[in-house]
């Protein structure tokens, strides 16, 4: 739809200058609502750019660099921190998984919980396996 208004802008725009051709483009409700020649277009010289003007653009282009760094940075900093928090609960984690195998307990994944590890108690035979009691750890457990 949008093609044919733009079929009719261009057809209405010619028709001051070649209105034969310009009419077959057109589509009948174009012309007979709209006299043909009634759009017609010049081309214009550009003036000049004042100094000032230049000068006011160049403030407004810094301006955009400025903001969107500083929105750059907030957004790098607000990462860095989020990594931070997140390798300090990875490194309580892994230390007190490492705390427990210090006492000789055996570490095993959970069959059916391939991300989960747990601890291995009782006899070998048994191959009882329980995941750690989640109030030992402050942190949830790290999925591979």
């Amino acid at each position: 739809m949008e093609a044919y208004y733009a079929l009719d802008f261009v057809s209405l725009l010619l028709s001051k200058d070649t209105p034969r051709q310009a009419e077959l483009s057109m589509s009948q409700h174009l012309k007979q609502h709209v006299p043909m020649g009634s759009l017609g277009m010049e081309k214009v010289q550009p003036q000049p750019d004042r100094p000032h003007e230049i000068k006011d653009r160049e403030t407004v282009q810094l301006g955009w660099k400025m903001q969107s760094l500083q929105s750059t940075a907030d957004s790098l900093l607000a990462a860095a921190t989020r990594l931070e928090t997140e390798v300090q609960h990875e490194t309580q984690y892994w230390e007190q998984v490492l705390a427990i195998d210090s006492e000789r307990w055996s570490l095993c994944r959970m069959p059916r919980e391939r991300h989960t590890l747990g601890v291995r108690f009782g006899f070998l035979e048994g191959m009882l396996c329980t995941p750690y009691p989640t109030s030992h750890f402050s942190t949830t457990p790290v999925q591979y």
